[in-house]
């Protein structure tokens, strides 16, 4: 069986959007899921998804944003290729191999080489994720199948915080980026607490409160530069999304 009838016994109506792509969908009584899948001449295989929201321009870009024969058993970023007829602000697209998710496990189509290729804002990924960690970002702070979302950038912590009794060990946890500006917060004239946070390039940073209304911003472990709350936001805000 060709690879439209394969998805048409799986998935019912299956649209050809061009030679090469083809758009079906799976609908639940909550939410749609809506799929294209690129197949290309060297037998691999691109799949584009997104929930409740409908851009054949994106996917289209998307696709056509993937080099021939760049594609690994690890994930990898690419920039998104201009495009004229789409509103998207993502730059970039993960594109993550097929042990990295479950998709068309049913539909009798060969999995070896079907990748699955996100619209991401560069500063969610770092490229180096692991399946597990790429499954808990998904999980509990990455609603990866929204591209409507707002930026989420990833950050990791090590912090203490005597105070409230929070806190993360060396090995870091990741958070979200509002937790995370809710434990600065907390930490605001706690002279012996301290915030330490990786960002998607694996830079480090560490926040000080010495007292109230008194910040620290240390940058490569030796900067020490002291600022106001709202002014060690934009700091932060920088740091996690530059």
């Amino acid at each position: 069986m060709n690879i439209k009838d394969l998805l048409e016994d799986e998935y019912g109506d299956v649209v050809r959007k061009r030679y090469d792509m083809f758009f079906f969908q799976d609908e639940t009584k909550t939410y749609v899921i809506n799929y294209w899948l690129k197949a290309r001449k060297e037998n691999s295989k691109l799949l584009v998804i997104s929930q409740d929201f409908i851009d054949d321009a994106l996917a289209e870009i998307i696709v056509d944003s993937v080099p021939v024969l760049s594609l690994t058993d690890k994930p990898l970023i690419f920039p998104i290729i201009a495009g004229e007829h789409s509103s998207s602000l993502f730059a970039h697209i993960i594109v993550f191999p097929q042990n990295y998710h479950g998709y068309m496990k049913d539909a009798g189509i060969d999995r070896g080489e079907l990748y699955w290729c996100v619209p991401i804002f560069r500063c969610e990924f770092s490229g180096e994720e692991s399946v597990e960690e790429f499954m808990s970002m998904r999980v509990h702070s990455l609603p990866i199948l929204d591209w409507k979302r707002t930026i989420r950038p990833k950050v990791k912590v090590y912090f203490d915080n005597p105070k409230t009794g929070a806190g993360a060990d060396e090995s870091r946890v990741l958070v979200k980026y509002l937790t995370l500006l809710q434990e600065v917060d907390n930490l605001e004239g706690v002279s012996n607490g301290f915030i330490e946070l990786e960002n998607y390039k694996g830079e480090v940073v560490e926040v000080l409160s010495p007292a109230k209304s008194e910040f620290i911003f240390i940058l490569n472990r030796e900067d020490e530069i002291a600022m106001s709350k709202d002014v060690l936001k934009t700091h932060l805000d920088e740091f996690v999304m530059s």
